[in-house]
């Protein structure tokens, strides 16, 4: 907030000054306040002090902090009315519906919106608006599709973004073949973001979307090193087909042609993104190698990996197990940790040969 100048930081003052008043405890200190919701924190940080966090913001005025350096930033700061617009964006965060949860919240929170302002937020700059104007429009009565297909001719590249993601929120009996169409093509576009945008939408649509698979696997087996470097296409294209849960083949790969997948799964397991190897089945690289990012969700693919090493008594498997015990994220460790010893001791006496390395690194 304060690197973007000091209209927005005046801004945001304005908007939230109340809150930092209410945070302040009566001895002067601040105490985490978790999510409005809080549903996914399950009271673990309730009685973290935060004290020090809230004086740094209090200090903005001294411009005596350099945590990110004395440099100014090398992108430009916001103007007032661009501060305004970044602020208009964040409006109507919450459902005013208080029974519901959190993820739903997100799919009622502009449910008061009318359907000119929803297809207006199609083409906000703000990926949060269009998202949710997309999911609104889809919870609507009404043929709103040759709106969507004057959005897609646009030269507004945001227009178009806001179209697609709309195209897969409508209800799934919707204009089917026509909404698979436009997709399909839209797989097929120059920029990047819009091609993972249509291959998101496409599994709302749901089995008539079959049809794009080929396509698809086509594009997972396609490297771009130089415009896509950490193969992001790859990454949403996992989730969109293989994904178990509304994936396109997530739950049967029956007439799926093989070659094809093949090559998108060779491809797929080398992505640095730990969430999309978890969406394969699992080879000896994707256990072997820790995915740089998306750390969360790495467990997912290497635990498949190392019960199918053991399933099958692969030697190289024993190995992989005790790097695994000894280097796996320390997140949730208390329970994978179980898991990869129960599979250890599947490989019986051959197992023998790693305690004294297990032995070092007990405690």
């Amino acid at each position: 907030m304060a690197r973007c100048g000091p209209p927005s930081t005046g801004a945001y003052w304005r908007e939230q000054a109340w809150y930092y008043d209410l945070t302040r405890g009566w001895d002067g200190s601040f105490r985490y306040q978790g999510s409005p919701v809080g549903e996914e924190e399950h009271d673990k940080y309730t009685h973290w002090d935060n004290t020090g966090t809230y004086l740094l913001t209090y200090a903005l005025p001294m411009k005596s902090l350099y945590i990110t350096g004395k440099k100014p930033s090398v992108v430009p700061t916001l103007t007032a009315s661009e501060s305004e617009k970044v602020i208009n964006a964040g409006r109507d965060y919450f459902s005013r519906r208080s029974e519901l949860s959190g993820r739903e919240m997100d799919r009622y929170c502009y449910e008061h919106r009318s359907k000119k302002e929803l297809l207006a937020g199609l083409s906000s700059w703000s990926p949060s608006v269009r998202k949710r104007s997309a999911w609104e429009l889809g919870r609507r009565d009404g043929d709103v599709m040759p709106m969507l297909l004057n959005l897609l001719k646009s030269s507004n590249l945001y227009s178009r973004y806001g179209a697609v993601e709309a195209l897969g929120s409508l209800s799934s009996k919707i204009n089917e073949a026509a909404r698979v169409s436009v997709l399909l093509n839209a797989l097929q576009a120059d920029d990047l973001w819009l091609r993972i945008l249509a291959a998101e939408a496409l599994p709302g649509i749901g089995d008539p979307a079959k049809i794009a698979v080929p396509d698809m696997l086509k594009r997972s087996a396609m490297r771009n090193p130089e415009k896509d470097p950490r193969g992001m296409e790859h990454r949403y294209l996992a989730f969109a087909l293989f994904n178990r849960c509304g994936g396109l083949v997530g739950r049967s790969l029956k007439g799926v042609n093989r070659e094809l997948l093949m090559q998108a799964v060779r491809v797929g397991l080398q992505n640095q993104d730990g969430r999309a190897r978890g969406s394969f089945a699992s080879v000896y690289q994707a256990i072997a190698e820790k995915a740089p990012s998306g750390i969360k969700f790495a467990s997912e693919i290497r635990m498949r990996g190392l019960e199918l090493f053991a399933k099958h008594k692969i030697n190289e498997g024993i190995g992989l197990l005790v790097d695994y015990a000894i280097n796996q994220k320390a997140h949730a460790s208390e329970k994978r940790i179980v898991k990869v010893m129960e599979t250890l001791k599947s490989y019986g006496t051959h197992g023998r040969r790693i305690l004294p390395q297990l032995r070092r690194h007990s405690f």
